[in-house]
């Protein structure tokens, strides 16, 4: 397992340094403390969920919220699984789900607890076949 410096994580993906650091500082990501720190391939996929969290609309509070309660799960919140962004029409962040596998997922922001994915295969638009499209469905359970 092959660790990588700061400046090598930033340039990988196209995060600046000081962001790595803050995020590192603010215990968001847990790099190996020492001068330089040091990134091991699970925190390079912390960093890039992030990344696509912060992309996505989602403010580095949530972010921070969402880690907690994951943590509080016993779940490393970024380095496995997806996080889904459900964003309303004015393209606000309504809710991040955790996808933990394809039976199930974790609302982390509106009603937290779990649930259950299903996976309902649709016909191809306009009816004409040929293709199947991949639609997913979060049930709260009781």
């Amino acid at each position: 397992m092959e660790r990588k410096r700061t400046a090598e994580v930033a340039t990988l993906l196209s995060v600046q340094e000081r962001v790595l650091t803050r995020w590192a500082k603010a215990g968001l990501v847990r790099p190996r403390v020492g001068k330089p720190l040091m990134w091991s391939p699970k925190n390079i996929a912390e960093v890039q969920q992030i990344t696509a969290l912060r992309a996505a609309g989602c403010s580095l509070q949530k972010v921070r919220e969402v880690a907690k309660y994951l943590a509080s799960l016993g779940f490393n919140p970024f380095s496995s699984g997806k996080v889904l962004v459900i964003l309303s029409r004015q393209g606000k962040v309504e809710d991040m789900v955790k996808v933990v596998s394809e039976e199930e997922a974790f609302s982390l922001l509106k009603q937290r607890g779990q649930a259950t994915m299903l996976m309902l295969d649709t016909p191809a638009r306009g009816g004409r076949g040929g293709g199947k499209e991949e639609a997913a469905a979060a049930k709260k359970q009781d």
